[in-house]
């Protein structure tokens, strides 16, 4: 039931957060999480004003139109996992992936051209929809524990560097899946600086959600 899975949840990332994963394998291991989910809470307000890395206005209704949303929070720009996350997302639909970035239109657009990415973001530049959502500030253990650094190594290897920090470097990650009418039905918490989603994962959830809202 439920409460099984919420706590296989719990304890997995309990056990990756505290580097209990026996051997560098399993600390290096792809292992997909799926952590609780806020069902049915609402996101943010449709008719919310945001802007894009182009600069111009928009709203979460427009973004949304009529099918599942896939909104992507992300950490710092400097940050490796940040540039694989989005380089890893290149694929998926250029109008079911917006991210959320700590930066202004100008740097959004700046880096969105780097990555050579198909997908929008949204300038959050005060964090206000990390908070809104429950993504806070990571702890030591979270920025630089052992799988950080082997992940690091991994993403450093697919060619991802570190650059400077745009946003708070300490902010956690996390990846929502939003219905057309504002509900958030799948969220993905990270459980430290290189917890992501997978574009599989992203994918699979997207099309869930377009057979619940059918």
């Amino acid at each position: 039931g439920s409460a099984v899975r919420a706590a296989r949840h719990a304890s997995a990332a309990a056990a990756r957060v505290g580097g209990q994963v026996p051997g560098l394998a399993g600390l290096a291991a792809e292992i997909e999480v799926w952590p609780l989910v806020d069902a049915r809470v609402n996101w943010r307000p449709l008719d919310e004003l945001v802007t894009l890395d182009g600069g111009e206005p928009s709203t979460w209704r427009d973004l949304l139109g009529q099918s599942p949303l896939a909104v992507v929070v992300l950490r710092h720009f400097g940050c490796t996992f940040c540039r694989e996350h989005v380089a890893d997302l290149r694929g998926l639909p250029a109008d079911r992936v917006v991210f959320v970035a700590m930066a202004s239109p100008a740097e959004a657009a700046q880096f969105r051209q780097k990555m050579g990415s198909p997908h929008r973001f949204v300038c959050d530049p005060e964090a206000k929809i990390y908070d809104h959502v429950g993504l806070g500030r990571g702890t030591v253990g979270q920025m630089f524990g052992l799988r950080v650094w082997v992940r690091g190594a991994q993403a450093a290897a697919k060619g991802h560097g570190v650059g400077r920090p745009i946003g708070d470097p300490w902010r956690l990650s996390g990846t929502f899946v939003i219905s057309p009418q504002g509900e958030m039905v799948w969220a993905h918490r990270s459980v430290d600086a290189s917890d992501l989603a997978s574009a599989s994962v992203i994918e699979e959830q997207l099309r869930q959600a377009v057979v619940g809202h059918v």
